[in-house]
């Protein structure tokens, strides 16, 4: 019988994700990945040069962050509740990116070094759009990062947002181009506080 290689590829990848999502990289290993998708560990070693070179294809096909701007509405009115609300919807759909931030400080390999690039990217983005129109908005702005991606109650973070204003800038073509190369939205699910 015939192995047909993209499928068993998809099979080995899916297989690490749905590992990393559940345990993250306590027990994480090349052993257990084959075990999960089903396939001699011969095959990762194969098609993707062992556990590394299997984490960085993870991390060269996998966007962990929404473009961001498609964050921030057209008709904004300066608030960001309706950007942290995008952003929090975003990540329920992301079981990966929510794993991963939380395993960036304990664990460095080729994903958890992916998705603090992508993640420096997305929040220069976010900085680039908002244009924050005095010091305090600017501070407001960089403190909001660390609340959005660590572990702070909703309502103190919607309380702050109701003082701060800002000068929502995301041009047309940005939000269009944006919206043509994102890919689509998976399916929501809840998210452990912990994470918000």
């Amino acid at each position: 019988m015939k192995r047909n290689r993209a499928q068993t590829e998809d099979r080995i990848v899916q297989a690490a994700v749905d590992l990393i999502v559940k345990d993250g990289f306590n027990s994480f290993g090349i052993n257990l990945v084959a075990t999960r998708s089903g396939v001699d560990k011969v095959l990762i070693y194969r098609y993707f040069q062992g556990l590394d070179g299997l984490l960085a294809h993870i991390a060269t096909h996998t966007e962990f962050f929404p473009a961001a701007a498609t964050l921030f509405p057209e008709d904004d009115t300066g608030s960001l509740e309706a950007f942290v609300d995008a952003y929090r919807k975003a990540l329920r759909s992301r079981p990966l990116t929510r794993a991963l931030l939380s395993w960036r400080t304990n664990t460095t390999n080729p994903l958890t070094r992916a998705i603090d690039e992508q993640r420096q990217h997305f929040w220069r983005e976010v900085e680039e759009f908002a244009h924050p129109g005095d010091e305090a908005g600017r501070a407001f702005l960089s403190c909001l990062r660390p609340v959005l991606e660590d572990s702070v109650p909703d309502e103190d973070v919607l309380i702050a947002l109701k003082s701060f204003a800002y000068a929502p800038s995301v041009p047309t073509e940005a939000r269009e181009k944006a919206l043509q190369t994102a890919p689509p939205e998976p399916e929501e699910e809840d998210l452990p506080t912990n994470l918000l």
